[in-house]
């Protein structure tokens, strides 16, 4: 049924959304460490100052409280919430290295890839463990590029962002 299918996906992003949205809390932090250790790679940051360690964790633990309680009651298991939580961060910190090798400095433009890399990466890496279908799949990416629009020019007109996309 494509209703149980939509919820299924729904309880899928909650993890993801949750360790991707909060992983730029670590910004607040008065010391943080980036994950490249300032390192380049072709005159350019591997990852840039935005990809922390602190920020992994703080995203990869919440998304993962997020899947612990989801596990009382959908069929989301602890393990597959760490794992979302995980694989969003990753395909966040792929994105950002692609973004460093389009010669994109942090918060460059980049259609997509900035709204989508992290659901991609979920998909991906959960793919052996969700029985997904094309319903699904098409549900997860429109509504995280159209979610990740909105709240993205939102923000920027908040000036809690410093750019709209």
């Amino acid at each position: 049924m494509v209703l149980e299918q939509i919820i299924l996906a729904i309880w899928i992003m909650l993890p993801a959304y949750t360790s991707n949205g909060l992983a730029p809390l670590s910004g607040k932090l008065k010391k943080t460490h980036p994950m490249d250790f300032n390192k380049k790679l072709n005159k350019h940051r591997i990852l840039g100052d935005g990809k922390t360690w602190e920020g992994f964790i703080i995203g990869v633990a919440c998304g993962t409280i997020v899947g612990i309680i989801l596990s009382f009651f959908t069929e989301i298991t602890v393990f597959l919430g760490f794992i979302i939580a995980v694989s969003a961060l990753i395909g966040d910190l792929i994105g950002s290295f692609i973004k460093r090798r389009l010669d994109l400095g942090r918060g460059g433009k980049a259609p997509l890839l900035d709204q989508l890399d992290f659901m991609i990466f979920v998909i991906v890496f959960t793919y052996v463990l969700i029985d997904y279908t094309l319903i699904m799949v098409g549900f997860m990416l429109i509504l995280t590029y159209l979610l990740h629009r909105a709240t993205s020019i939102i923000g920027y007109k908040m000036n809690i962002k410093r750019e709209p996309w």
